[in-house]
């Protein structure tokens, strides 16, 4: 009787996880089409419209999580770190832009209006869920000096640099729906 061949993947340590030049070009990729598919679009108007400038912002950062999934399926793949709750805000916000994706896509296709369903949610409720998930983290604890650590895997700092970049924005629009329900 021989002995069973003995698993190596199980006895190493997962490798770890750091940003590497492929994802760099993902996020590239990611950047072209949010600008490309999610940009609201020239409107007329001033040149500095508050609107326009939001519209800009989360076509960047739509473009920024739309690679999330690829990364932290390869993670997963790799037998990399567990993903932690940074990786889980940007699986989140890279479904969600994905999901969101075809119906945009099909609208600028058929040369209707960009200003559809699809772009609205994005643009109001990617910005929200990031203030919530930024405060739940930082009232549970989740968010302290190991974040800066280099053991932290790249992708819970990836995660939370899009909750943070995404959380202004979540603040802005809070403050015009109080503004508006109580004026």
């Amino acid at each position: 009787m021989t002995p069973e061949p003995a698993d190596h993947e199980a006895d190493q340590p997962p490798r770890r996880d750091t940003f590497t030049i492929g994802r760099s070009l993902l996020l590239t990729a990611g950047v072209a089409v949010g600008l490309g598919v999610f940009y609201p679009g020239e409107e007329t108007g001033r040149l500095l419209e508050v609107d326009r400038l939001l519209g800009l912002y989360n076509a960047l950062l739509i473009g920024l999580a739309i690679p999330a999934p690829l990364m932290i399926i390869g993670q997963r793949r790799r037998a990399g770190p567990p993903i932690g709750p940074g990786g889980i805000f940007a699986l989140m916000t890279g479904l969600g832009s994905l999901l969101m994706l075809p119906p945009v896509l099909v609208q600028r296709l058929v040369g209707g209006s960009p200003q559809n369903v699809s772009l609205f949610c994005l643009f109001y409720t990617l910005p929200l869920v990031s203030v919530w998930y930024l405060a739940a983290v930082l009232i549970a604890g989740q968010v302290g000096r190991s974040l800066f650590a280099p053991s932290t895997p790249w992708t819970e700092r990836y995660g939370f640099f899009l909750a943070a970049l995404w959380t202004p924005m979540g603040v802005w629009w809070l403050i015009r729906f109080y503004w508006d329900a109580f004026q």
